[in-house]
């Protein structure tokens, strides 16, 4: 495809991406039943939006926007026709020139796995909504480029180069995840839109959306799709899901989780169901350690219990701890929904991360629509397309076939009947983003060596709690 950066390095795509496939039930999600109803679902809606885009485009042939290279100029709102001066002895005839109305390319640039061109239901679904677009926009064209998300041709990387040197390239909308976008807003990369848009301000969104949303009390994107951390586990193994940690350390099984990951995400989440909290104060992090303490006993008594065990120190991804659970080494395993959604794995369900008091509660990513143009006029346009995009009945389609959870309830109202709606109905309101990129770099390495000091028995928790304040050091 013309117009689309293919030199970048990919990430890896998503699994599977063949759409939410149906299910039954709204208890503790049990079993799993054909998905050909939500296909039916996915059809009807494309060749709804298919449809609809043919009778606003007139039933013409319509090119592929995105396809195209070279933008056009932007019309002068304040163009007026201007007359000719007549030469000595010609007719004083007044002679217009040219202000044929011209057309505005808007230039958007997102991650591979949501290439509209890509070969996935999802894909296929936001191309249908941006030809959409166009048909109701007569001068408008949307071009769109695939670029990395990291790299020497990433998409930061991109952003500061064209500022530097290169503004015309420059994009006018991108879809950042949470830590791409607070980097971009810290760099000045993108845009606030409080003083272009009030869509923020609308009831039907959750409380995580509005969350990512913001930076530093601006609103600098706008939420598109979530992602949030939940467990899986053996359906057949539990008649009831284990909601907090005492159910936890009674079950007979394995629970999995890249207990050596960098970012200490779990830890995190679990430190955030305790009533922990993060704040800064010159660029330093301050935490509650109480909350820590309890997160970190917890572990002791998983490893006691040989629950959590010492051979979780190995995994550093997510993809590693849930490869043993693949492999039937463990019976539990923390996932993010969007894993989980795309490979729907059979004999498995989905829940809530267990909690202390056994309260449903989460931490969430996402991804959303931020706009990077420096013109006025750009940046209104572009934000027109971010709503138009995050309309409650388009990201419901959208993140249902593409494996993602949506940030607005109205739209998850439509995932009514699914297995995974029950849970995702208590989960989502009382989800909150994950710790700031600032968090996870300075505390995110010492909380590692903590969890894995005590789960390979060389420490305390006590002891642990000294590493994470920059106390002690980890036992090799």
């Amino acid at each position: 495809m013309q117009g689309v950066d293919r030199d970048m390095q990919g990430i890896q795509g998503k699994q599977g991406r063949q759409g939410i496939q149906g299910k039954q039930g709204r208890q503790g999600i049990q079993g799993k039943q054909s998905r050909q109803g939500i296909h039916r679902h996915h059809a009807s809606r494309i060749t709804f939006y298919v449809l609809l885009f043919i009778i606003l485009t007139g039933c013409s042939a319509i090119p592929r926007f995105w396809e195209r290279e070279v933008e056009s100029p932007v019309p002068d709102p304040n163009l007026t026709p201007t007359l000719q001066t007549p030469t000595a002895g010609a007719a004083a005839t007044a002679v217009p020139t040219s202000s044929a109305p011209q057309t505005t390319t808007l230039k958007i640039w997102v991650p591979p796995e949501f290439d509209p061109q890509g070969d996935t239901p999802a894909g296929e679904l936001l191309k249908v909504g941006l030809d959409e677009f166009d048909a109701r926009r007569s001068r408008v064209e949307v071009e769109v480029r695939v670029k990395a998300l990291s790299g020497g041709g990433g998409m930061l990387t991109s952003l500061r180069t064209a500022q530097a040197a290169a503004p015309l390239a420059l994009p006018d909308l991108v879809l950042l995840s949470r830590p791409l976008l607070e980097e971009a807003a810290e760099d000045d990369l993108i845009f606030p839109l409080d003083e272009i848009t009030n869509t923020m301000a609308d009831d039907n969104w959750y409380e995580y959306a509005r969350q990512l949303s913001q930076y530093q009390e601006e609103t600098v994107g706008v939420p598109f799709a979530g992602d949030v951390l939940l467990m899986a586990y053996r359906s057949d193994l539990f008649e009831e899901a284990p909601a907090d940690w005492e159910k936890v350390l009674a079950t007979e099984g394995v629970l999995t989780f890249p207990a050596s990951a960098p970012e200490a995400l779990t830890t995190f989440a679990l430190y955030h169901g305790a009533g922990g909290t993060f704040a800064t104060e010159e660029g330093e992090v301050l935490f509650d350690t109480s909350p820590f303490l309890e997160v970190l006993s917890f572990y002791q008594q998983g490893w006691a219990a040989e629950v959590i065990p010492y051979w979780l120190t190995q995994f550093e991804t997510e993809s590693q701890a849930w490869e043993a659970y693949q492999k039937n080494q463990a019976q539990l395993a923390f996932v993010w929904s969007s894993r989980y959604l795309n490979l729907l794995p059979a004999d498995t369900a989905l829940t809530s991360i267990p909690s202390q008091d056994g309260k449903a509660f989460t931490i969430a990513n996402g991804w959303l629509w931020s706009v990077a143009s420096t013109d006025p006029a750009r940046q209104a346009l572009s934000v027109e397309l971010a709503e138009f995009l995050t309309t409650n009945s388009f990201v419901a389609d959208w993140t249902s076939a593409a494996g993602y959870v949506p940030p607005r309830p109205e739209a998850l109202e439509s995932w009514a009947g699914e297995e995974e709606w029950g849970v995702l109905e208590q989960v989502l309101p009382s989800s909150q983003i994950l710790p700031s990129q600032l968090v996870l770099d300075k505390l995110g390495p010492r909380v590692r060596d903590a969890v894995v000091s005590v789960l390979k028995d060389q420490i305390t928790p006590e002891e642990a709690l000294l590493i994470i304040n920059g106390e002690g050091e980890a036992q090799q």
